[in-house]
């Protein structure tokens, strides 16, 4: 049976969560307010911090043009770079003068005083006998040429072969046995190396008997493992003769030292007793162990301070450390523990010293010769540098002259950024009447009188120049004058001006862009005896007011000219002593006694370029206590007080939220408990009477009415 009390859904039918979610959103426009105002903040925010960047970006161009390296920068130019190499800073002075080079700065050298390896094994097969390129088995082929004949021998190496057997006749397996008993009248020797080792073979003939040497059907690469291959033949009237280009023996310098793998003459030892040992090379130490291989202790000197560099050469098996310094300067070395210096041959060899540069300047030392321990002279000629590489009996004109490319890139890159950071602010403080295309910073006048006194200082004029005087002078302008309304927002650059004033006259230049000059004065008495430098920091004329204690507290205000007071720095001084910190760029000097007292230090700028003010500007402007900062506390502190009332808003729409689904809860449970009623009141009616008889008799009585 269905019940009529039912009205659909699981009591009620209604929707309560369309309900509830229509009323929560009524409940919310407060906050979906507080949320678009955030948004609109952090927005705002943003792009205060891009214009941030961009004014960052301007004063780091505006500083580069208060740098003299920049301002006056020089070039140097060589008549023979081959020779020498020039180069000139902003204290050169513009002119010509010639150089000659007599002698190059070398480096000490010291070198194994002898082959590190024994030498070959004469008697143990050729593969160990100890060539640095082992020889194969297999054939290489001599021939002779004797009045126009022609001979030749194949000689045929096994894996038994040895160089010499102490017989080495026709029977000997030997190379010696089997060259000497080929027929060609060839003979062929071993010959030892200065330190008395078997380290070189030599092949000769007799007189009027050419040698040749190797054949394109040979199997074995004896002849070049022997060093033969690239060897030179010499031909005198007593026969050819031919020898080992290089020792064909060396050490092993990858086998651990202690091992006898390393073929050494003498043997490493001396180790502590855990296998350590250790030397000096200029007093630096080196350490290493009875695992390490000649290899890696070279590598560890070279990874060393020491200043040396160590090398291997194998064609001489020597080690050769060259100091990385030139100059006449010895290497000093030690074993201390252990012998390694000693058994590689270093440590009683006779050192190559370097040598001084020779040269001569005509304009120097009335052009006499001149030393230097290295290749790269500087401080000779002021503010030039030169790079020695090559001697020659001709000289050498060096001309130093103004190099206006610096400049002109530097005031280039102003002029980029300047623009770039109006483009920007512009596009952002942008107002239109409808409203519909104004910038996201439109009506902030913060910004308009940012833009209009940046432009009042760069369109000023240099403290102390006389002509030129202003930006416009040397090419930096808004425009020519006359120039129709709206062109002239944008920075231009004469470069055809510019680089015509730089070759004109460099140090005018100067004065209009970054020159600056000031003197400070000590006046009255008190704890401050006297006062040196100028303020570094401080370019404005103005006072200094120095308080000091008895107690050696001191503090200075700055008050610029016809202006205010800046705020106090505080420091301390002793009796007889210095505060070089309190005013950067003044040391003030102590008295013998501290008293309490008020003195005076008066600062009077005398030049002072355009660009410094610039920057200066540009610096406050993006200081702790400048526009942009100021804007990011305000907006950081008016978010985080939206952020708490969103927070607490939050709470209270959650709060109503819960409080809406549990009444609709109620609401259900109370319908749910009547729907039941009803149908309990429906089916006992039915028991009392069939429900025909009720529609009879409701009917009957409907008509009844009726």
């Amino acid at each position: 049976m269905t019940s009529l009390f039912s009205i659909g859904g699981l009591s009620s039918g209604l929707d309560t969560k369309s309900i509830i979610d229509a009323l929560m959103q009524v409940e919310r426009q407060p906050l979906v307010t507080l949320q678009a105002r955030e948004t609109a903040i952090q927005a705002r925010q943003k792009a205060y911090q891009d214009l941030a960047a961009k004014f960052a970006s301007l004063q780091a161009a505006a500083s580069a043009l208060t740098l003299q390296s920049n301002l006056l920068a020089k070039s140097a130019t060589a008549s023979n770079p081959g020779v020498l190499s020039a180069s000139a800073g902003s204290a050169a002075v513009n002119g010509t003068f010639n150089v000659t080079v007599t002698q190059l700065a070398t480096a000490t050298t010291v070198s194994s005083a002898s082959p590190l390896s024994g030498g070959l094994n004469l008697n143990v097969p050729l593969a160990q006998a100890g060539f640095y390129t082992p020889p194969t088995a297999g054939t290489f082929t001599l021939r002779t040429v004797n009045g126009g004949t022609t001979s030749s021998a194949t000689i045929t190496i096994d894996a038994n072969t040895v160089l010499s057997d102490g017989v080495d006749d026709a029977s000997s397996n030997s190379i010696i046995g089997k060259i000497n008993s080929s027929g060609l009248g060839i003979t062929a020797s071993i010959v030892n190396d200065a330190a008395g080792h078997p380290n070189y073979i030599k092949l000769t003939t007799s007189a009027g008997v050419q040698l040749q040497m190797g054949s394109g059907s040979d199997t074995s690469n004896f002849l070049t493992a022997a060093g033969l291959t690239n060897a030179v033949i010499t031909t005198t009237a007593s026969g050819d003769s031919v020898q080992s280009f290089s020792t064909l023996s060396t050490a092993n310098i990858t086998a651990t030292l202690t091992s006898p793998a390393t073929r050494l003459v003498t043997p490493i030892s001396g180790l502590d007793a855990s296998n350590n040992g250790a030397f000096t090379i200029n007093g630096v130490t080196i350490s290493y162990s009875a695992t390490d291989s000649i290899t890696s202790v070279l590598g560890k000197i070279n990874a060393s301070s020491a200043g040396v560099t160590a090398t291997y050469d194998p064609l001489s098996d020597k080690i050769t450390l060259q100091s990385t310094k030139t100059g006449s300067t010895t290497i000093s070395l030690q074993d201390v523990q252990g012998n390694f210096l000693a058994a590689t041959g270093l440590l009683n060899a006779s050192q190559s010293l370097g040598k001084n540069a020779l040269y001569s300047i005509d304009t120097v030392n009335g052009g006499q010769p001149l030393s230097s321990p290295t290749n790269t002279i500087s401080g000779v000629i002021p503010g030039v540098t030169l790079t020695l590489t090559s001697t020659s009996a001709t000289p050498v004109a060096v001309t130093v002259s103004p190099n206006a490319d610096a400049t002109v890139s530097a005031v280039k890159n102003f002029i980029n950024a300047y623009n770039d950071a109006m483009n920007l602010l512009n596009q952002d403080t942008a107002i239109d009447p409808s409203g519909k295309n104004s910038g996201i910073l439109s009506g902030d006048t913060s910004l308009f009188d940012l833009a209009a006194s940046l432009r009042q200082q760069i369109v000023g004029l240099a403290v102390g120049a006389t002509n030129p005087q202003s930006l416009g002078d040397i090419g930096i302008s808004f425009g020519a004058v006359g120039s129709a309304v709206g062109t002239t927002n944008t920075l231009q650059l004469d470069e055809t001006k510019l680089r015509a004033q730089i070759a004109q006259n460099p140090n005018a230049v100067m004065a209009v862009l970054g020159g600056f000059s000031s003197t400070a004065a000590l006046s009255g008495t008190g704890s401050i005896a006297s006062i040196s430098g100028t303020p570094s920091t401080v370019h404005q004329s103005g006072t200094y007011q120095i308080t000091t204690a008895a107690d050696g507290t001191v503090t200075a205000v700055f008050t610029p000219t016809g202006g205010v007071a800046g705020p106090p720095v505080t420091g301390t001084i002793s009796a007889n002593g210095i505060n070089g910190s309190l005013i950067p760029g003044i040391t003030l000097t102590a008295g013998p006694t501290l008293v309490a007292s008020t003195q005076t230090i008066t600062v009077n700028v005398q030049q002072r370029g355009v660009m410094i003010g610039v920057n200066d500007f540009l610096l406050s402007t993006n200081g702790s206590s400048g526009l942009f900062q100021t804007y990011q506390d305000s907006a950081n502190d008016e978010i985080k007080s939206l952020d708490d009332q969103i927070n607490t808003m939050n709470e209270l729409l959650d709060q109503k939220q819960a409080d809406l689904e549990r009444k609709f809860a109620d609401l259900e449970v109370t319908l749910a408990q009547i729907q039941s009623q009803g149908n309990s009141l429906i089916a006992a009616l039915a028991g009392a009477a069939p429900v025909s008889s009720l529609s009879s008799s409701s009917s009957s009585s409907s008509s009844s009415s009726h």
